[in-house]
C-alpha cells in the first residue's frame, strides 16, 4: 500500500534541510532542464521543485504543477505570486491522470512520488503521454534503505527496479547517481 503525504505536513517540504540536501535551482540545471522548456512537475506539494523550474525556463517556457491536493497547490500559488513567477499553472490532478494534452512536455519532473503510487506501471505511462518525442524524466527518490526519515522501506523503489520499470516503459535510462545520502536520481529519455 502506498505511503501517502500528509498535507498538514506541508511547511516540511521546504525546509532549510531539505534545500542543503536537494538544492533546487542546482538539481533541476544538474538533471538538464533548459531555459525555454516546457516542464511538468509530477506531484509538486508547495512547489519545492516547480518554483525553481520555472526560474530556469524563463519567460519563454512553462511549468505545469500537478498535485492532488488543492491545499498544496493552492499554497504553491501564494508562493508564485509572493516572487512574482507567472509562468507556472498549478493543476488538480489524479494519481494517474493529469489535465494536460498528450506530448507537450519537454521535461518532466517526479520528485518522491514512487513510494506514494501503488501502480508505478501506469504511472510512467502516463508521463509516457506527456512527453514530446526525445522528452525528458527526471526522478528523484528515496535510496531504499532503512533510515529514520522518509517513507516506510516496503514503499521505497529501488534505484535498480526504477531502471526495469522505465525500460519496461519504454524509456531509455540516460543517466543516474546520487543527490545525498538519502537521496537518488535516474534521468530517461523518451525514444
Amino acid at each position: 500500500m502506498a505511503h501517502i503525504f500528509d498535507e498538514k505536513m506541508m511547511k516540511k517540504l521546504d525546509s532549510p534541510e531539505r534545500r542543503r540536501e536537494m538544492p533546487p535551482l542546482e538539481t533541476l540545471e544538474m538533471l538538464g532542464l533548459r531555459e525555454g522548456d516546457t516542464a511538468a512537475d509530477i506531484g509538486c506539494g508547495i512547489g519545492f521543485f516547480s518554483l525553481s523550474a520555472a526560474q530556469i525556463v524563463g519567460s519563454e517556457g512553462l511549468v505545469y504543477a500537478f498535485d492532488i491536493s488543492a491545499a498544496m497547490l493552492e499554497e504553491l500559488t501564494r508562493r508564485a505570486e509572493k516572487e512574482s513567477i507567472s509562468n507556472i499553472k498549478a493543476l488538480v490532478s489524479t494519481q494517474y491522470e493529469f489535465p494536460i494534452e498528450e506530448g507537450v512536455v519537454d521535461f518532466c519532473i517526479v520528485s518522491n512520488v514512487f513510494h506514494e503510487v501503488d501502480d508505478r506501471k501506469r504511472l510512467l505511462e502516463a508521463v509516457w503521454g506527456m512527453l514530446r518525442p526525445g522528452g525528458r524524466l527526471a526522478v528523484m527518490e528515496w535510496k531504499k534503505l532503512q533510515m529514520e526519515q522518509g517513507p516506510p522501506l516496503d514503499v521505497r523503489i529501488s534505484q535498480e527496479e526504477l531502471e526495469g520499470l522505465l525500460a519496461e516503459c519504454g524509456f531509455e535510462v540516460s543517466g543516474k547517481g546520487y543527490i545525498s545520502e538519502r537521496f537518488y536520481w535516474t534521468s530517461a529519455v523518451k525514444g
